[in-house]
């Protein structure tokens, strides 16, 4: 999922895709995507019975030790360590 492939599709070039979003929301494309791949990620770490590598061939990431230092970088957890956090949380709600 690339900053390109959503331009293609909106039909505009992929600098101005940024521009757009920079001037509206003050974050990049892939600031974006990024998002919405962690709130996915999330989802289905939580909610799924799918393995760590099952999830990150779901969502499209080449390699699973890719998908997990890119999780790790933005919550500060590995995928399995959140996924048994929230998953404590949530059984003793």
């Amino acid at each position: 999922q690339k900053v390109s492939d959503y331009a293609k599709l909106l039909q505009v070039s992929r600098s101005h895709l940024n521009e757009e979003l920079r001037t509206h929301t003050g974050r990049s494309a892939s600031d974006h995507i990024h998002d919405r791949l962690l709130l996915e990620a999330r989802r289905l770490l939580v909610y799924s019975p799918m393995t760590v590598a099952q999830i990150a061939y779901e969502l499209q990431f080449q390699d699973p030790s890719y998908f997990g230092r890119f999780f790790r970088l933005r919550t500060g957890l590995s995928p399995g360590a959140f996924r048994e956090q929230e998953q404590a949380r949530l059984a003793s709600a």
